[in-house]
């Protein structure tokens, strides 16, 4: 064993232990104002959403205040709890709509302000 090895951080440690699959679900293009709201998820799963342009707000009622997130982002819901991410605008958005890829659904809306670019996935 070497000392590299040996001092993993836990993430990694966790990793090497349990079986990860992983599957894109969603790939989100909105503008704002949007919002999704996500339900609890199935025991044993973990979702997580990349933010690749744009920015989001993260509310996960009785876990904590809002939090921003900024292109680059990745968050891991590793406790699979009910959350909402929203542009932060107030406004009620345009209902989004979905479209079959080849296998992925795409989510959209008419949105015209600050637009938001992510996927969403589940481990």
């Amino acid at each position: 064993m070497t000392a590299s090895s040996r001092q993993q951080d836990w993430l990694s440690r966790l990793l090497e232990m349990i079986t990860v699959k992983g599957r894109l679900e969603l790939r989100c293009a909105y503008g704002a104002p949007w919002q999704v709201v996500y339900e609890d998820s199935e025991p044993g799963e973990m979702p997580y959403h990349v933010v690749m342009r744009g920015s989001a707000i993260l509310e996960t009622p009785g876990l904590g205040a809002p939090q921003r997130l900024q292109a680059g982002d990745v968050l891991l819901m590793l406790h699979g709890s009910e959350h909402v991410l929203h542009d932060g605008s107030g406004i009620t958005p345009p209902k989004a709509s979905y479209r079959d890829e080849l296998n992925l659904v795409v989510s959209e809306n008419t949105g015209g302000g600050e637009p938001l670019e992510c996927s969403v996935a589940a481990s």
